[in-house]
């Protein structure tokens, strides 16, 4: 009887761990032949193609083929940017790769935002969304007709589209993507001015979530730049004198929240 007890959990044990022999990538693609860019989250299962994808992955991260799972580091931040059809498509993929620890902590936690013309246009997570048990295995940028496909398991058609000629912004909300109105969906029109020269500026919007970050470098003394954000945003830079902001003529409230670290809350 001890036998067979220790053959079935020999057995359970093998298939476990064959099964988890997997690793996950996502893939960027620009087709400017077809107006798209494609981006894809991918699954190589089996010993051979996993140690060969892990063991070469920074040879196909030249190839725009990002090892999603097990690596070695911190999160990552790729950025790309695109020239289509007068267009100019900024694409921002975010990879948090598995912490082991806790519910979900066996999968990587991916986000993408894309910016068309400079304005944001997309906020969403890509492969499987633990948090709000969402999957969406693709994502396709339209720069001719100025649009989304955003294939999820939350919809019934099995896609959500961002019509972004409309000034429409495709979201996370509750768990569901979401196509808004950009005014309502990012209320706050911010102005930034330089008044020296600054080397480098972070500014993460913590209104929207996933917490949406811009980055900007080398401003000039004159340099404005203008966004728009869901709530409070919180600056990182070496001197915010060197900054001015303005938000909808609204009143700022200033809380300096480390060395560089400033968080912005907008009041009325």
């Amino acid at each position: 009887m001890n036998k067979i007890l220790l053959q079935i959990l020999a057995f359970l044990i093998s298939q476990f761990l064959h099964g988890d022999y997997v690793t996950e990538f996502i893939k960027y693609e620009a087709q400017p032949d077809f107006s798209r860019i494609v981006i894809t989250n991918q699954t190589i299962r089996g010993q051979r193609g996993v140690d060969y994808f892990k063991g070469n992955s920074k040879e196909y991260e030249k190839k725009n083929m990002f090892l999603t799972r097990y690596y070695n580091g911190d999160s990552k931040r790729i950025e790309k940017v695109e020239s289509m059809d007068g267009h100019e498509i900024k694409s921002v993929l975010t990879i948090y790769p598995p912490t082991g620890n806790g519910f979900g902590g066996a999968v990587p936690t991916n986000f993408l935002q894309v910016y068309f013309n400079g304005k944001l246009a997309l906020n969403s997570p890509v492969g499987y969304s633990h948090q709000f048990e969402i999957t969406v295995p693709k994502i396709v940028i339209h720069p001719q007709e100025q649009m989304l496909e955003v294939l999820n398991n939350k919809t019934k058609e099995g896609v959500d589209f961002g019509f972004i000629e409309h000034d429409d912004v495709l979201i996370l909300e509750e768990g569901k993507l979401r196509s808004r109105k950009r005014e309502l969906a990012l209320a706050f029109a911010v102005t930034m001015t330089c008044l020296n020269g600054i080397d480098k500026i972070r500014i993460i919007d913590e209104g929207i979530y996933p917490t949406v970050e811009r980055q900007f470098q080398k401003l000039e003394k004159g340099d404005n730049s203008s966004f728009r954000v869901a709530g409070p945003f919180r600056v990182f830079c070496e001197d915010l004198l060197d900054l001015k902001f303005e938000v909808n003529g609204r009143k700022l409230v200033r809380v300096n929240e480390g060395e560089g670290s400033y968080r912005f809350d907008l009041v009325e």
